[in-house]
């Protein structure tokens, strides 16, 4: 059975958001295309909204949340979080190779900025599906929201270039 602290979850969430921040601040570095430069920039921002969010949400847990350990009930739900904490964070995406990443096309930054944007909307709506409050399921829910904008965002975007 997996077990976990929520505070634990929400420093998940704060250090995926800063891997997202610095991976759009270097492929906004690098990138040829002013209009990606701009994009990743605006994104970079939005980032560092959410790492305060989870922060914040992480800080101002009930006692016994800090303290107790919750447990994951669905065998499914268990194997996913584990495997996606695994795999997603603790391995691969604690860091980027600042030098690939430099050299991408714009195309390919999109599309790594995509699946990085991805994974963290089925992250979070797992997340928002096993927190004890309704006002931590909203705040949750919001950036699970913009997640998806960015999704769209990125989405249009990679169309327009992969049209010119």
């Amino acid at each position: 059975m997996l077990k976990f602290r929520a505070w634990e979850l929400f420093a998940v969430a704060v250090e995926m958001e800063k891997i997202g921040e610095a991976f759009y601040r270097t492929a906004g570095e690098a990138s040829s295309s002013d209009d990606v430069k701009k994009l990743f920039h605006e994104l970079a921002i939005w980032e560092t909204q959410h790492q305060k969010t989870f922060s914040d949400m992480g800080k101002h847990l009930p006692e016994e949340l800090l303290q107790d350990a919750s447990v994951v009930d669905s065998e499914e739900l268990e194997m996913y979080l584990q495997t996606f904490l695994d795999e997603k964070v603790f391995r691969k995406s604690r860091s980027f190779d600042a030098g690939k990443v430099k050299k991408f096309t714009p195309e390919e930054a999109l599309q790594a900025a995509l699946n990085i944007e991805k994974d963290a909307v089925v992250f979070y709506a797992t997340l928002k599906g096993i927190l004890p409050t309704q006002k931590e399921q909203e705040e949750v829910e919001r950036i699970v929201q913009e997640e998806v904008k960015h999704v769209q965002i990125l989405t249009s975007r990679l169309l327009k270039l992969e049209k010119n």
